[in-house]
């Protein structure tokens, strides 16, 4: 029985020696082994996720450059639009929307000009409901024209209202221009056959053209203000303009002046302020010159009063010695 004990425990420690050595000799191996990088993929695979990444970036660039160009064509038909030009408005946002399907400010906007369109279109074909043939072609064809008319002048009554860069001569001539063209709608309302109902046109070129004759007076009234505050501020720049060459020339005189007394030239200096005084009675400068010039004038003249006095003194007392010394 011990013996078969010892036997069994011989077993298994030289299993678990043998299990050690075998640890140690996989660790040192799988140390020993280099690390593979992962396989390259083949060429044609990698020439092929190019080419896929280069589509995709030529059809992100093909997008947005067909996005800016529609947004070119809305911009166009808001400017269009604003204008009272329906019909091209409509044109371009067409263009846009084909080019752009998406483009929901296109659709919106493209929406509203159609309501618009429409109106008119009921509003012609109500009016000429009762007329046939030829002569219905022709009605319709006046009423299309006046609508024109309208949309004209509206357009230049948008401008002179709206546009920054316009001078106030140039607003006038646009609501003179708005107005011209309401005034030949009038004229085709005023041929317009009676059986044609164009009651609401008529309205509305009336009520329009009344608006554009008030703005014409009020923008002539504030030219006129203008013109006015203008020719006031000429004046102003050319008396201010005038009275700075007169304080120049002023000065310049002063200067000479000064230097006139500096130099001992009274009477120079008193006739040079005198003129200055002609053109500037106040001016303190010139009548400091004029009253300094004066004393020294008179003292000047009384120093040689004095001594001619003085002089004449003594050359008559020499001649009076001269007389009274008896002769030798």
């Amino acid at each position: 029985m011990k013996a078969g004990l010892k036997q069994w425990l011989c077993v298994c420690a030289i299993g678990a020696a043998l299990s050690l050595g075998a640890g140690m000799a996989g660790r040192a191996l799988a140390a020993e082994t280099p690390v593979v990088p992962p396989p390259t993929p083949p060429p044609a695979e990698s020439e092929a996720q190019r080419l896929l990444d280069k589509q995709s970036q030529d059809d992100k660039r093909l997008r947005e450059e067909i996005s800016t160009q529609a947004a070119s064509h809305v911009d166009s038909a808001k400017r269009l639009y604003a204008a009272f030009d329906y019909e091209k408005a409509k044109e371009e946002l067409e263009t846009a929307l084909r080019m752009e399907p998406g483009n929901e400010e296109a659709r919106k906007l493209l929406a509203s000009i159609n309501d618009i369109l429409n109106v008119r279109r009921d509003r012609i074909r109500s009016a000429v409901a009762q007329l046939y043939g030829q002569y219905k072609i022709q009605v319709q064809e006046k009423l299309m024209e006046l609508d024109n008319k309208v949309d004209w002048g509206r357009r230049f009554l948008q401008e002179a209202a709206s546009d920054p860069n316009l001078s106030l001569a140039d607003r006038i001539r646009r609501y003179e221009q708005g107005l011209a063209a309401f005034e030949k709608a009038k004229e085709l309302l005023k041929y317009m056959p009676v059986e044609v109902n164009v009651d609401e046109q008529t309205n509305e070129v009336n009520r329009l053209s009344g608006e554009t004759q008030k703005a014409i007076k009020l923008a002539q009234v504030r030219l006129e203000q203008t013109d006015r505050e203008q020719a006031q501020r000429l004046a102003t720049e050319q008396a201010a303009a005038q009275k700075r060459f007169l304080e120049r020339k002023i000065a310049t005189m002063v200067d000479q002046g000064k230097h006139l007394f500096e130099t001992g030239k009274y009477d120079a200096a008193v006739d040079l302020a005198k003129k200055i005084l002609e053109l500037d009675p106040i001016n303190a400068e010139a009548q400091t010159i004029i009253a300094t010039a004066r004393d020294h004038y008179h003292a000047d003249r009384k120093k040689y009063n004095e001594e001619e006095y003085k002089e004449h003194f003594t050359l008559n007392r020499e001649t009076r010695g001269a007389h009274e010394r008896p002769p030798q």
